[in-house]
């Protein structure tokens, strides 16, 4: 009788300890929390803190803008002053050469006036530091007389001027002359001061 007891108690406890360790090798692997903080060990961005329901925002409050939905303002602006930056520039240059100036002329003139001397002979030094360097001298007049008139007034402006820079040094086979008259206004309005800037002449390098 015993030893049925004893059989019965030894075989229930094999069972058990077999259900044991099958249940043991099943069970998931328990990860323990990090140490340390876990925003940095994990890169985890911090939440920003709760926003006051009754705080009042103004404009300085939101991110600067870059540009805007309507540029026309300053796209109108931009255009206008590029236009004034190129009136200036023919003003100051007409259609000569940067490193040029042009010569004005008075109303109906083909002289030098005084005060063009000093640009022509500007203008020579240029010629005399580029040995090489050859150039056009281009008549021009404002649209007052007819065609022909103008062609042979610019004509003349541009061979007086031609005589200047000889008489400066520069050498006769380094200057060609063209009279435009009056096709090619540098302003096309027929204003007094489109005027002036019309009646001139240019130096191209060539």
């Amino acid at each position: 009788m015993k030893k049925k007891f004893y059989a019965s108690l030894f075989f229930s406890m094999i069972i058990g300890a077999t259900i044991l360790s099958i249940g043991g090798c099943n069970s998931k692997k328990v990860v323990a929390p990090p140490t340390g903080n876990a925003q940095e060990e994990y890169n985890i961005p911090a939440i920003p803190p709760a926003q006051d329901e009754n705080q009042d925002y103004g404009e300085e409050d939101l991110p600067p803008v870059v540009g805007s939905l309507d540029d026309t303002d300053s796209n109108a602006a931009a255009e206008e002053l590029a236009s004034k930056q190129s009136e200036a520039y023919l003003q100051q240059h007409g259609r000569s050469s940067i490193e040029f100036q042009p010569v004005y002329f008075k109303f109906d003139q083909t002289m030098i006036n005084p005060e063009m001397q000093e640009v022509i002979f500007e203008n020579a030094q240029v010629l005399k530091r580029n040995p090489t360097l050859y150039i056009t001298v281009e008549g021009n007049t404002d649209d007052r007389g007819t065609n022909e008139y103008n062609m042979a007034l610019g004509e003349k402006r541009a061979i007086n001027v031609e005589k200047y820079l000889i008489s400066l040094g520069i050498g006769e086979n380094r200057i060609r002359t063209v009279s435009l008259g009056e096709e090619r206004p540098l302003f096309p309005t027929q204003t007094e001061a489109a005027y002036l800037y019309n009646r001139r002449a240019d130096f191209i390098a060539e």
